[in-house]
């Protein structure tokens, strides 16, 4: 059968579909976890983070457009690179908001400001990869498999990634303690970042 034969006895399509679970545990760590974070540590109150979601959403569409030139452009539409590149923005904004209170005592500047640098990295550089994950999949199989892989590498990402790594450890972890839950994320794109790159040879 097709998912037999090229999905799974694929390693390469598996390694794709543990990237993308890492993928969706951080935009729905983010995006389900982030505005109660935010108002229970006093950072920000209901209005500024539907506010600084909305900007986290719209420069996600910007981002994904670029990280898909960026492809195109420098990588002749390989899909690991960018994915690589925009991961690891992406682990960098994860890093700004799990240290969101330590950085605004340090700098002296607001919290509330360094969460919108956090929510804009990660809404700019996150989307990216989760359309490049699965076209990186469709091109390792025949045509006839493509609906198959991305239907795959898809339920690994909400299965795995949102279900259970968000939802369920995530949200866990955050009912004793945010900074462990924010810390998890951190671990997430540090993980999606190693995976990724172990699927550069994929695309030789």
């Amino acid at each position: 059968t097709l998912l037999l034969d090229y999905v799974l006895k694929n390693k390469w399509v598996w390694m794709i579909a543990l990237v993308n679970a890492f993928v969706y545990m951080v935009r729905y760590g983010v995006g389900d976890w982030s505005p109660t974070f935010l108002q229970e540590s006093g950072i920000m109150d209901k209005a500024e983070c539907k506010l600084a979601f909305s900007v986290h959403n719209y420069v996600g569409a910007l981002g994904t457009i670029v990280c898909g030139w960026i492809s195109s452009r420098f990588f002749k539409g390989k899909c690991a690179p960018p994915t690589i590149i925009f991961m690891t923005f992406v682990l960098v904004g994860t890093l700004i908001y799990w240290q969101i209170p330590f950085l605004a005592d340090v700098t002296g500047i607001a919290a509330k400001t360094w969460a919108y640098v956090a929510l804009v990295i990660i809404g700019f550089c996150i989307y990216g990869p989760v359309a490049l994950v699965t076209i990186q999949a469709l091109n390792l199989v025949p045509k006839s498999a493509a609906g198959t892989a991305a239907g795959f590498v898809g339920l690994s990402g909400y299965l795995i990634g949102d279900s259970l790594l968000s939802k369920i450890i995530v949200g866990g972890i955050a009912d004793h303690s945010w900074n462990m839950a924010n810390m998890t994320m951190v671990i997430g794109a540090v993980l999606g970042v190693v995976l990724c790159l172990l699927t550069l040879k994929s695309e030789k």
